[in-house]
């Protein structure tokens, strides 16, 4: 069975929001800032039993892989800090159909957590991002992606 959301993603630049704000919370440094406003492919990979995402630039290396019966999994901060991180996904539902629903929890220097919903919506993949540290900060941001060819 193929997965809509399984592909290839060119991130549509002008109607997403900047990851600067995010990368000034979590207190990167202007190389990792530079690269994460220079991440602009996302491959995404999903079967019956698991959803991955993998974007790489710069120092920014994801490569995730979660199994869809919910169950967390130990996965690299994104920030490439030490402390762990857990992550899993849920399926989520939506008018529009179906989306997953990415969490991620960190421990050590600005511990905190995010979730990112994954949906389609008129053929463009749409990622809702929200983060919220343990100090209390939120951010929220979302980012609007095209399929390659």
């Amino acid at each position: 069975a193929s997965n809509p959301m399984a592909g290839v993603w060119i991130k549509d630049d002008v109607r997403s929001d900047s990851n600067d704000q995010l990368c000034d919370l979590m207190q990167m440094n202007i190389l990792f800032k530079r690269a994460a406003g220079l991440l602009r492919r996302l491959d995404i990979e999903q079967d019956d039993e698991s959803f991955a995402v993998v974007a790489k630039t710069g120092p920014i290396a994801i490569a995730e892989r979660y199994p869809l019966s919910g169950e967390a999994v130990q996965v690299r901060r994104r920030d490439l800090r030490g402390g762990s991180c857990l992550g899993r996904v849920e399926a989520s539902s939506s008018p529009e159909g179906e989306g997953i629903v990415l969490t991620l929890e960190w421990e050590g220097r600005l511990a905190g957590q995010m979730s990112e919903t994954f949906s389609l919506e008129g053929g463009n993949l749409v990622i809702e991002r929200g983060v919220r540290l343990e100090t209390g900060e939120v951010l929220k941001n979302v980012s609007f992606w095209t399929q390659k060819e």
